[in-house]
């Protein structure tokens, strides 16, 4: 008899849930709990992309603080720019034509770029965004900058060497950056916008619910 009405009384809780709810039991593993879910895992879909795109053949350099350069310590640890260029080609040397080599590595560079890029655009229909989000797409455009700008000095030393450079395909090389970072320029751009229409849209919704 205390099982039936322990379940009766349990029975009258479940009841009376749903009618506070407006007649919806809510259950783990709702929509809701879906949406809240979803942003997070779609942002690290997106930071794995820009971890893509600033994956590199070379050591990254390092940059000195303002207070080391002032100081005049910590410059002789740090990897500058013209040792990571020397570390790259030297690594190009066992992979056959030097330059050759280098507009392949580029290539997988701007491959990552365009498939950020699409990442990029497929995280605006999220539920929710946020800066960080932008942020990290500036990081990769950042980081588009910093790689051809090393491309570019490693063949330059290339034809002090005298080996053969095809400034037509450089040229070309640099265009593609070009419009590899305009085109995530543009999709930051977005990504902010929707931030700030979003923003707008819960404001006034506010506003609405305080004026009743």
């Amino acid at each position: 008899m205390r099982i039936v009405f322990r379940g009766f009384r349990v029975f009258c809780v479940f009841f009376s849930v749903i009618l506070l709810t407006g007649g919806c039991a809510v259950f783990p593993g709702n929509s809701d709990l879906a949406q809240r879910t979803e942003p997070v895992a779609q942002r690290d879909v997106l930071a794995d992309a820009v971890g893509r795109v600033e994956k590199t053949p070379w050591p990254k350099p390092q940059t000195i603080s303002f207070l080391s350069r002032i100081s005049g310590g910590g410059d002789k640890a740090r990897l500058r720019e013209a040792d990571s260029i020397a570390t790259y080609l030297d690594q190009l040397k066992s992979r056959g034509p030097r330059f050759q080599q280098l507009l392949y590595d580029a290539s997988i560079n701007l491959a990552a770029a365009e498939r950020l890029e699409g990442t990029a655009l497929k995280s605006l229909t999220a539920s929710r965004l946020s800066k960080h989000d932008v942020a990290l797409v500036e990081t990769a455009i950042q980081a588009l900058r910093a790689n051809w700008q090393i491309y570019s000095a490693s063949a330059d030393e290339l034809e002090n060497f005298g080996e053969v450079i095809d400034d037509n395909e450089l040229d070309a090389l640099h265009d593609e950056y070009r419009r590899a970072i305009k085109g995530l320029g543009k999709v930051a751009d977005r990504l902010a916008e929707e931030i700030d229409r979003d923003r707008t849209k819960n404001f006034a919704t506010h506003e609405n619910f305080s004026g009743l």
